[in-house]
């Protein structure tokens, strides 16, 4: 399977073999965003909570995290 590439200056992208990738939501692809960012590295949640959400983050942000994850991980493997 081609790699998949992903195009950070401008709008955030992500294609493989030329086909675009569909990232879903905005903060879905926030999520994707901050995981570039620290590629290679383990990021734990509570910094990608206060990534997404900042110091203002709603109770239910470690579940709506797993739903982001889980949604960029079956958008990433569907193409």
């Amino acid at each position: 399977m081609p790699p998949i590439e992903f195009a950070v200056l401008g709008p955030l992208e992500a294609t493989r073999d030329g086909t675009p990738i569909a990232l879903g939501t905005g903060r879905q692809r926030a999520l994707l965003a901050l995981l570039l960012i620290h590629a290679n590295e383990v990021v734990p949640s509570e910094r990608l909570i206060d990534g997404l959400w900042g110091p203002d983050a709603p109770a239910g942000a470690a579940h709506a995290l797993h739903v982001y994850v889980s949604g960029l991980r079956k958008a990433l493997e569907r193409v």
